[in-house]
């Protein structure tokens, strides 16, 4: 138990408050937690809200912090893990956190990060701010299949992120020869089983699902085989032999393969013997010994198996003050307490891939789920195809922790039946949604076309106004064109009228005039041409008036051998200037507009 000093309160006054927030944040953290137990898991709260609260601090402490508790000498236990079923409760949890509360989310990343701070507190740190230069990383098989992207996008990045963060700080990372052999083993198995159809007599693994899940064919995987040697020189991870020295620093592998398969459980000869030779490697790496310090310790197994892992901490305690393995959390744990702005997101991430993990079914309640199943089909209880779906599909592992939360204890001979009631009914229940949003759909449009049929008549009503109003105004502007129509013919007619006689009488000024003046010079001309006796007794202007007569006589006969035309029609356009003056008289009289005719062709309108 620690507690901050009156001092420490002095030089970090601002400590107390961010204590007090991160405890109303796990108080908050906690009551979501219950409200989850209560939405998704009501048939089981008696059993897991007994202590909520603690099941949470043990499942971060288990699993954030499974070897930075060690005392100096690095034997001392992390904590136990709760129930399987709060824990597989509590992946779920924290998965949901993730996808739709991100607030609390990072309510679990701040209790992560701050289990892995506060188990710094027992342990030495002043090696901390060394490099790992000295420190080689070898990867187990599973490792290797999480960093290739064979078991999803959650294993995918938390493991690259611990990978990088190692080589960032120092660390060298390898693999051994026969795990990559294993690695080939198991990518050619699951190119048979996905070749298949996804049948797998003994159930599909999570490698197998992945596939299943991203429908990669055969041909993909057979690629992806041959391109692993490629993919490990990307991400730096260089493979290597097993080392020599079985003489000198020979391991006891028949104690230490009894005492692995008594954790572990193997269903695979084949798996224990590729771990047991891994473990041996790193022994003999290290020469038979290894000092306490991490950083110290030369060479160490990198898995994902906390069963492999607790196995090798029983064994060969003295000569071995650092384990041989340790898991890929543990190791991230270590590698971010050591640099943790570099690696920032990597707890984020560590706390996706656990809780993915943990919702996964373990080897032991999955060999006897399908130890039922297989009973079940026997007895034709179920048929071939209900058995593929239960063993052999991720709905199926889904619904068998949702049945039984992971644990053996709920598992029963009508388990398998109950799961594949629960299949069903996960398949139904959004078909039955469906339905119920359709039918409250067509409810919602007959409803909708109710008002739209409402509607429709009120507009009718309108339209049917509208038309005839519409009808009474194009009457009236047909009887308002016809008038106009009317009086501009009346106008038309009375302008012609006006035109015509203004017309005439200019016509009769013009030919008068002529005529007076014409006439006389004639007479005088002619007299002065016969010359009588009177005659000299005349004027002088006679004579004057019979000069002009005969220029007169002498220039119409030219201009009409010349230009042609007529005497009437040379006197055309005076008579045109006479006649619209008259015009214009007349109407001004008449008290007209003065429009006349070429005035209206060019839009003219004399007051």
């Amino acid at each position: 138990m620690y507690r901050i000093t009156d001092k420490g309160q002095k030089t970090a006054p601002g400590v107390t408050a961010s204590i007090a927030r991160y405890e109303r944040q796990q108080n908050e953290l906690v009551t979501k937690y219950t409200e989850f137990i209560s939405e998704r898991y009501a048939e089981h709260s008696r059993d897991l809200n007994i202590d909520p609260a603690g099941e949470l601090a043990r499942y971060l402490e288990y699993h954030a912090v499974p070897l930075l508790s060690q005392s100096l000498t690095g034997r001392k236990a992390a904590g136990e893990a709760g129930s399987r079923a709060s824990e597989y409760v509590i992946s779920k949890f924290i998965a949901h956190l993730a996808d739709v509360d991100q607030t609390g989310f990072g309510y679990v990343e701040d209790a992560v990060k701050g289990a892995i701070l506060a188990s710094v507190v027992t342990l030495d740190t002043s090696t901390f701010a060394q490099s790992l230069k000295g420190l080689s990383i070898y990867l187990d098989t599973p490792v290797l299949i999480n960093a290739l992207g064979f078991s999803g996008e959650a294993q995918l990045q938390a493991t690259l992120q611990m990978i990088k963060l190692a080589q960032a700080l120092g660390a060298s990372t390898y693999c051994f020869d026969h795990s990559l052999k294993e690695l080939d083993g198991v990518l050619a198995s699951a190119e048979g089983v996905v070749r298949a159809g996804g049948r797998r007599r003994e159930g599909l693994r999570p490698i197998d699902l992945h596939f299943q899940e991203s429908r990669t064919s055969p041909s993909d995987i057979a690629l992806a085989r041959d391109r692993v040697p490629a993919a490990l020189v990307e991400l730096q991870i260089e493979r290597r032999p097993k080392p020599d020295g079985y003489k000198e620093y020979g391991l006891d592998e028949g104690r230490l393969e009894d005492l692995i398969q008594n954790h572990v459980r193997y269903r695979s000869d084949g798996t224990r013997r590729y771990d047991v030779d891994s473990l041996s490697a790193i022994h003999r790496l290290r020469r038979g010994s290894s000092p306490r310090q991490f950083e110290k310790c030369g060479y160490i197994l990198i898995t994902d198996n906390d069963g492999l892992v607790r196995a090798v901490e029983k064994l060969d305690q003295e000569n071995h003050e650092w384990p041989l393995a340790m898991t890929d959390g543990a190791l991230a744990a270590v590698l971010w307490v050591r640099s943790p702005t570099v690696g920032a997101d990597l707890p984020r991430k560590q706390i996706l891939a656990t809780a993915y993990a943990g919702m996964q079914p373990d080897s032991h309640l999955w060999a006897r789920y399908l130890e039922e199943v297989a009973k079940l089909e026997s007895r034709g209880v179920v048929n071939a195809d209900d058995a593929v779906i239960l063993r052999a599909t991720t709905v199926g592992r889904t619904a068998l922790m949702e049945e039984t939360l992971g644990d053996e204890q709920y598992l029963s001979a009508d388990s398998a039946v109950e799961v594949l009631g629960r299949i069903k009914k996960d398949i139904e229940h959004p078909l039955l949604q469906r339905m119920d949003q359709v039918g409250k759909s067509q409810e919602d449009l007959a409803r909708s076309a109710d008002m739209v049929a409402k509607s429709w008549l009120d507009q009718s009503d309108v339209l049917d106004k509208t038309t005839a109003q519409r009808d009474a105004a194009q009457r009236q502007v047909e009887a308002t064109r016809a008038e106009l129509l009317k009086r501009n013919q009346e106008s038309s007619e009375r302008d012609a009228v006006l035109r015509a006689g203004a017309q005439a009488t200019a016509r009769g000024v013009i030919s008068t005039l002529f005529l007076l003046l014409l006439v006389p010079s004639a007479a005088i001309a002619i007299l002065k041409f016969l010359n009588p006796p009177w005659m000299t007794q005349a004027p002088n202007w006679f004579g004057v008036v019979a000069a002009v007569f005969g220029v007169f006589l002498v220039s119409v006969a030219t201009a009409r051998h010349f230009a042609k035309g007529t005497v009437r029609e040379w006197l055309a356009p005076l008579e045109g200037r006479l006649s619209t003056w008259i015009e214009r008289r007349r109407r001004r009289l008449a008290g007209l507009p003065i429009v006349l005719q070429q005035e209206k062709a060019e839009g003219i309108t004399t007051p």
